[in-house]
């Protein structure tokens, strides 16, 4: 009897938590930004021998454009196969224009190619590249929490009105106009 009184408190308090307010509405408003890419982003990998310096490292990648300034993270590593030896993977990023694009692929391509012909130990890799727009040309764009608040009051007003209710103020707000260009807005409502 106990048990049963146990399950039956514990579906009796699951439903009080499950209920929604029906006195609020949330509401999601977005803008997407139209922004051609201005710039591209390469992930450069270097393994290296533990004893390569900045330096040697910087010398294997010569003609690339890259200095110490777009070093993202080194790790050690260890490469297992007949011999077990320490490595040091370097990782950078270089962001060169759009239009530059082609050419440092290119360039890239040759780096990883002329580094498996060289005795030194040092490999050379990339990963494609990832665009971005100038930060400049994002903060011009209309993306702003006071358009995004409008939009939200808009919806949130239909969504009252076709209820039958009246749109009171707002009780809670979240999102990014930084990177998402949206925000979740709860209002309250009143009557019924």
């Amino acid at each position: 009897m106990r048990a049963f009184l146990k399950i039956a408190l514990i579906f009796s308090v699951v439903p009080a938590f499950a209920q929604v307010d029906s006195n609020t509405v949330t509401v999601i408003a977005s803008r997407t930004l139209k922004l051609p890419p201005e710039r591209a982003s390469f992930s450069v990998y270097v393994s290296a021998p533990i004893t390569a310096t900045l330096d040697d490292v910087l010398a294997a990648l010569s003609g690339s454009g890259i200095t110490a300034a777009d070093l993202y993270s080194v790790v050690q590593e260890f490469q297992f196969g007949p011999t077990t030896r320490p490595t040091l993977d370097w990782t950078f990023t270089l962001t060169v224009p759009v239009t530059k694009l082609g050419d440092t692929n290119i360039a890239l391509a040759k780096l990883q190619a002329s580094s498996l012909r060289q005795a030194n130990g040092i490999r050379v890799s990339f990963s494609g590249a990832s665009f971005r727009t100038a930060d400049q040309v994002v903060n011009g764009q209309s993306c702003k929490t006071s358009d995004l608040l409008a939009d939200s009051r808009v919806q949130a007003q239909e969504i009252a009105t076709a209820t039958g209710r009246i749109l009171g103020r707002l009780l809670a707000m979240a999102g990014s106009t930084i990177d998402e260009c949206s925000i979740a807005v709860k209002y309250s409502l009143v009557g019924f």
